[in-house]
């Protein structure tokens, strides 16, 4: 199977001890994954999470975890309206500084103004009061303020950054118009329907037949009446958010990218591979070299150790 690059992203909720283990790494490599975004910061801290009394530094784990098993890293900060942006620029510069990654993103989810009311809606004790949410003018400025301060060090450390959110995002809260549009085009999420079994992956031959079934030669435009006016392509598709790959017990966010290994690439600024040098292109000598090398490798030597020809 012909595999499109895929990335998936964590934060230390889904911190388990051996969650991504060298084994199911290399499966997940073989099956088209190619970048791992981890969450950093979140509004004025940073990410983690204590185990067993102790603190643990999950976006540093993950990095280290992905890159030992030959893919990419990245690092991305939820964005929270209600703290200024210098605020929360500071957690996420300060990570970006230590693990170089190998791109950063914005998380535009937050559109709640009190966090107090926020954990009471969920915990179901608000008792029917609304949620207030921010303006789309405080949204739309924080925004412009953070993208202002993260640019600079993307552009300096030479990786691309983007901006992520759900498709309803910017007309919902961001005033009817799709004003988070500075990393055109975005990263967006957006479900198409699918049977919540047909997410649970036993097998990779599963998996395979999902990624048929789901992303492969669809595009997210077409999945939603809800895409922000203005937007016409994709950059990443975060298509599912509940899928279980084979042998894990944790459901993940998983995206598609729009493009084949040499936009990847070119999005990383990564420098394109080296066209090859056929043996014939060769000069004489150098035709010579490689004959011996691969002689002397096959054994093709003599008592004193001279090549044969």
């Amino acid at each position: 199977m012909d595999y499109p690059i895929l990335a998936s992203d964590h934060y230390s909720g889904n911190y388990l001890p051996g969650i991504f283990s060298p084994d199911r790494l290399a499966a997940m490599k073989d099956h088209g994954f190619q970048l791992g975004v981890f969450k950093a910061s979140m509004g004025g801290g940073v990410d983690g999470r204590t185990v067993g009394g102790k603190w643990v530094d999950t976006p540093a784990i993950y990095c280290d975890l992905w890159r030992a098993a030959g893919l990419k890293a990245g690092l991305y900060h939820w964005a929270d309206p209600t703290r200024p942006a210098p605020f929360q620029f500071d957690f996420f510069h300060w990570q970006i500084k230590r693990l170089a990654p190998d791109c950063v993103a914005l998380d535009w989810e937050q559109n709640w103004a009190n966090w107090t009311e926020y954990w009471e809606y969920i915990a179901r004790t608000r008792e029917g009061k609304d949620v207030r949410n921010c303006t789309p003018t405080k949204i739309n400025s924080n925004a412009d303020e953070l993208d202002a301060l993260i640019q600079p060090v993307a552009d300096a450390y030479k990786i691309p950054f983007e901006n992520y959110f759900y498709c309803h995002f910017p007309l919902t809260y961001g005033g009817g118009s799709y004003k988070l549009k500075k990393k055109d085009p975005p990263w967006l999420a957006i479900y198409p329907r699918i049977p919540a079994e047909h997410l649970v992956c036993e097998t990779w031959a599963e998996f395979d037949q999902l990624l048929r079934d789901l992303v492969i030669g669809k595009s997210p435009l077409t999945q939603s009446a809800g895409v922000p006016i203005g937007v016409t392509t994709w950059r990443w598709w975060q298509f599912a958010s509940t899928i279980t790959l084979p042998g894990s017990a944790g459901k993940m966010d998983m995206s598609i990218f729009n493009g084949g290994q040499a936009e990847f690439n070119a999005w990383l600024n990564q420098p394109p591979p080296a066209p090859p040098v056929y043996f014939d292109q060769l000069p004489a000598a150098e035709k010579f070299d490689v004959l011996e090398r691969h002689l002397r490798k096959a054994g093709d030597v003599d008592q004193d150790g001279e090549v044969r020809i």
